[in-house]
């Protein structure tokens, strides 16, 4: 291979992934990068000495290279750079097939960059700019296309090594930008359409890829040691708080602490509960660990308020647009917002749903969504009307919002170890009601403190989250879309994507707090489409093969 072609594959990493953060980012970079690797290859020429840096290994060139320059760079990004810096020393040399004309420019690009504090690498960069319109290796080689039952186009597979099925060879997809493998194992028929192989069967079946890292697993152990890197390198902040989260005159009718007493006549259950009573009010301290941004801590604690913003709303101009809804589509949005016994009429005359006997659904289509049940012929029509309604010119309002959720005993907690500040989350596959402020999470939080354990048995924490530059949440207004009128619901459709800004964890010092655990997690909604994103509530990941649907 050609010397410019190997320091081609040697910057590309660090240097595709440099030009992602873009080129401010990327020549603090380099400058940090030059001052760290001159103290590990002194004397050699620029080109040599980032080489000779590179062979010395992925932790020494992290250690030295990277990590000098972690003030500059975020962390995370750091750390997956090391996995691409692990698949340089493979002998399959997995990124020579992925260097295509478009990876040549960006480390061109990145190159003529780290020359400005590194005049060394001009010689590179103009070797380099000679070769732009010649592509390495074609990816055909890496991956086929196949088709899947039910898309109306094909997409990447790759062929995996090690057990077969029915004595055939067994594929899955591909991401074609980062190489992940993902989903079902499939056969391939000779029409090309994939099959699936049973999950239950599929488990049993032991393969590895057969190009990346020699193809003994190296693949899984880097995503491993990219998980590591994250939790490892990643800034934490720790604070210790006392907080009141009552009002001072609910303290002094509060019955005065019991005294430890002994003796068989004792019931120590009687007793804590007394001093539950007693202590639950008074001042509490919080051990907090933050991620990210700190503005997460604001949100901890919705007794204290939360301060949120949105734009207008012209009522009249979404009373006009809800009426521009079919009948049909209109009983879906009121059925969805339905409360039980209440009997106000909508501000069209039309009666309210619970006197034609109407029932609440969302709690059954949002269960039905998540374990992916199929719906009765009523929660379908109704679904299909919500989503029909969310597609509509319906008025929005941009802004923060926010929305409170409980993790009971046995569900997975994934903050901050599955969801890290950075991730992408979505709300998928669930509809998502938020607010506009604070009152629920309030109410919320002091009827669940008020109430104790005794009354909300198995509660080990609850999440709030504040969803930020939100543009996609679409009012239900009062006596319009809704019979409701002490608080605005708003819907936001599946589908809908949130980076982590901030994750803030309080942990109570008292056994009388409760629930001992607060999540509080800062997000801004994007409107890129992800290949794939985590729900945020369980963080399990979803890979998506279409677009959400318009205004989803």
């Amino acid at each position: 291979m050609a010397a410019c072609s190997m320091d081609a594959l040697m910057l590309a990493p660090m240097v595709g992934k440099g030009m992602g953060m873009g080129a401010n980012a990327a020549s603090k970079f380099g400058l940090g990068s030059r001052i760290a690797l001159r103290k590990t290859a002194s004397g050699f020429a620029a080109g040599q000495s980032l080489k000779a840096a590179l062979k010395n290994g992925a932790l020494n060139l992290s250690r030295y290279a990277a990590l000098p320059a972690s003030r500059e760079l975020n962390r995370v990004a750091l750390s997956d750079l090391g996995v691409e810096f692990l698949r340089l020393f493979d002998p399959g040399l997995e990124i020579v097939g992925r260097m295509s004309g478009a990876i040549v420019k960006r480390v061109m690009q990145g190159a003529g960059i780290a020359s400005r504090t590194w005049p060394a690498l001009n010689k590179f960069h103009g070797a380099l700019a000679a070769k732009i319109v010649e592509p390495i290796t074609q990816l055909d080689d890496l991956y086929k296309m196949a088709r899947l039952p039910g898309l109306a186009h094909e997409v990447p597979v790759v062929k995996l090594s090690g057990d077969t099925f029915r004595g055939r060879k067994i594929y899955a997809r591909i991401n074609p930008e980062n190489h992940d493998i993902f989903g079902l194992k499939y056969t391939l028929n000779a029409d090309n359409t994939l099959v699936a192989v049973p999950p239950r069967l599929a488990k049993k079946l032991h393969n590895l890829r057969t190009q990346g890292l020699s193809g003994r697993g190296a693949r899984v152990r880097a995503r491993e040691w990219v998980a590591e890197q994250r939790i490892l390198s990643r800034e934490v902040h720790e604070s210790s708080q006392i907080v009141i989260l009552a009002p001072a005159h609910r303290v002094e009718s509060l019955p005065p602490l019991p005294h430890a007493l002994s003796g068989a006549g004792v019931n120590p259950e009687q007793t804590w509960r007394a001093a539950y009573r007693a202590e639950k009010h008074l001042p509490k301290k919080f051990q907090i660990k933050t991620f990210g941004d700190r503005e997460s801590e604001n949100i901890l604690f919705p007794e204290r308020g939360i301060k949120l913003h949105q734009g207008r709303l012209d009522a009249t101009e979404f009373e006009r647009a809800f009426g521009r809804l079919t009948p049909r589509q209109k009983n879906a949005v009121r059925t969805w917002s339905l409360i039980e016994d209440d009997v106000r009429s909508y501000s069209d005359g039309t009666p309210n749903l619970a006197t034609l006997n109407k029932r609440p659904v969302n709690v059954e289509i949002n269960y039905k969504l998540r374990e992916g049940l199929p719906m009765t012929p009523e929660e379908q029509d109704v679904y299909d009307g919500l989503m029909a309604f969310l597609q509509a010119d319906i008025p929005k309002q941009r802004g923060s919002y926010l929305r409170i959720a409980e993790y009971r005993h046995g569900r997975h907690i994934p903050w901050p170890h599955d969801i890290a500040v950075g991730d992408i989350v979505t709300n998928y596959p669930q509809l998502m009601s938020v607010s506009a402020d604070d009152q629920f999470a309030r109410l919320f939080a002091e009827q669940t403190a008020e109430s104790g354990p005794d009354v909300e048995q198995g509660l080990e924490a609850f999440v709030i989250y504040r969803f930020d530059n939100a543009q996609k949440c679409t009012p239900l207004l009062p006596l319009a879309a809704s019979a409701v009128t002490h608080e605005v619901e708003y819907l936001v459709a599946p589908k809908t994507y949130f980076r982590v800004k901030g994750i803030s964890i309080a942990d109570g010092i008292s056994q009388y707090i409760f629930p001992r655990k607060r999540i509080g997690v800062l997000l801004e909604e994007i409107t890129d489409i992800p290949y794939r994103a985590k729900n945020l509530f369980t963080g399990n990941t979803y890979f998506y093969d279409l677009p959400p649907l318009p205004n989803s």
